[in-house]
């Protein structure tokens, strides 16, 4: 079972850069900006409320495998090694369901303020409606009081999800985060990690979800 956080990847760096349907997200939602388009087909979106501190990401790409393979790519922490290196402490627990989990974690940086959240994750997979969906959302049912010293984050909700495209050989997959990373972080700062590292996030799902398809 999955220990990564997209969050950590979101939420590594992405994670406080920007990893909720939009349930959570703002009463009056600005437009999508696109902020970045990759020579490769990576496309990421921002929209950011003023004189908010919340963020909301989007990123977008096509992946040439199976869904089902993309979406278990999406829960295995082998496949955002590079994301998931700022994390310095890692509780992983299971539930009856083998489709929700809950994780802890604690962010460590070199140069912004230790970060901790807890997230429950919910894979849903419906073959015949083509939905193929990994979320997660911060709960209160998981983790620690909190820590001194220590920034509980209390928003950091997102989703992937996959959706087969016509043919059958491709999927459209979209990473999708809304979160407040709390503290002082100035907004250019976040806005210029979510535009390299959500990148690097969609590129490493994709280059896994191949290579998986490729020795089926």
């Amino acid at each position: 079972m999955p220990r990564w956080c997209p969050s950590c990847v979101f939420l590594s760096i992405a994670f406080l850069v920007v990893l909720s349907s939009g349930a959570t997200a703002l009463a009056a939602e600005p437009p999508w900006k696109l902020v970045r388009e990759t020579s490769d087909g990576i496309a990421v979106f921002m929209r950011e409320p003023p004189g908010s501190t919340v963020r909301a990401a989007l990123a977008t790409c096509i992946v040439a495998a199976p869904p089902e393979i993309v979406l278990d790519a999406a829960g295995d922490p082998e496949t955002f090694r590079v994301s998931t290196k700022y994390v310095a402490v890692n509780h992983f627990r299971r539930t009856a369901d083998p489709n929700v989990w809950y994780i802890y974690q604690v962010l460590s940086y070199p140069v912004v303020a230790t970060r901790d959240y807890a997230l429950r994750y919910e894979r849903r997979m419906d073959r015949a409606k083509g939905v193929y969906r990994l979320s997660w959302k911060v709960t209160t049912a998981y983790g620690p009081k909190p820590l001194d010293g220590v920034i509980r984050v209390t928003l950091a909700d997102g989703y992937i999800d996959v959706k087969p495209l016509p043919g059958g050989k491709q999927v459209a997959v979209t990473y999708h985060l809304v979160a407040d990373p709390r503290g002082s972080i100035p907004g250019w700062v976040m806005r210029i990690a979510q535009k390299f590292n959500l990148p690097a996030i969609m590129r490493e799902l994709r280059d896994e979800s191949v290579r998986r398809a490729a020795v089926k």
